[in-house]
């Protein structure tokens, strides 16, 4: 098991106001082929711990991803293959850091320049392109972590608060793991949003003998990313 940090939570890092959910516009479209880009963390770890952390993630959502669309996907693995195979893998190594915070990224904002929604519309429709995909899957681990909560069975920053024993007894604050994760589904020939979530999820335990359970959290979250908010089944072909 990789280290995780330990840390007292309390706080979203994603603004609350984001649209989640399919885009307007997008209600009846088929995402068609989908390449999930390699996955970012907004938090710090080892650099092992951290490729263990992505590498979760990502599986997990190509699994659900393909339980809902069939073959008509391809994983981090497959994209950087393809990729070094052409010989362009660090240059779209490069490009494909984000340079802000996946929840802004592609969205009609004053926080960017028209030329740059401009350029980042072309790397989409190149990528597209060299990929031979209709849409890409970008992803951002926020959180994956073990810290102390609050000995209350709801929160502030969401709903998807589980509690493992009784509170009753619990003063101040008990041990958890959280696990906050935010994706978006981006079409690559218009350059725009199709579909964003994200999810935040505690597991709260005040327990004798039961132990935290990181990874079966994560899974959780994403199944949640995916089928929460709409999800992207309205997206998907059978």
């Amino acid at each position: 098991m990789f280290l995780l940090s330990s840390m007292a939570f309390g706080c979203a890092t994603v603004d609350p106001s984001m649209r989640l959910g399919i885009r307007n516009g997008y209600e009846s479209v088929n995402a068609g082929r989908i390449a999930v880009l390699p996955f970012s963390l907004g938090f710090s770890l080892e650099r092992e711990d951290r490729a263990q952390v992505k590498a979760l993630y990502e599986q997990a959502v190509v699994e659900h991803l393909l339980a809902l669309s069939g073959e008509a996907v391809l994983s981090p693995d497959d994209v950087s293959e393809r990729l070094k195979s052409m010989g362009v893998d660090q240059v779209y190594r490069d490009r494909l850091d984000l340079d802000g915070s996946l929840a802004e990224l592609f969205e009609e904002s004053d926080a960017y320049s028209q030329a740059y929604l401009l350029e980042r519309g072309t790397f989409l429709r190149e990528i597209g392109e060299t990929l031979n995909v209709d849409s890409v899957l970008m992803g951002e681990v926020l959180y994956m972590t073990e810290a102390r909560c609050e000995a209350k069975r709801d929160s502030a920053y969401t709903q998807h608060v589980i509690v493992v024993g009784d509170l009753s007894d619990a003063v101040g604050s008990v041990p958890c793991v959280v696990s906050h994760v935010h994706v978006k589904l981006l079409d690559v020939r218009e350059g725009r949003v199709m579909w964003y979530n994200r999810v935040l999820r505690e597991v709260r335990v005040s327990m004798a003998g039961v132990e935290l359970d990181a990874t079966g959290n994560a899974l959780a979250s994403v199944g949640l990313l995916l089928e929460s908010r709409g999800g992207l089944r309205r997206l998907l072909a059978p």
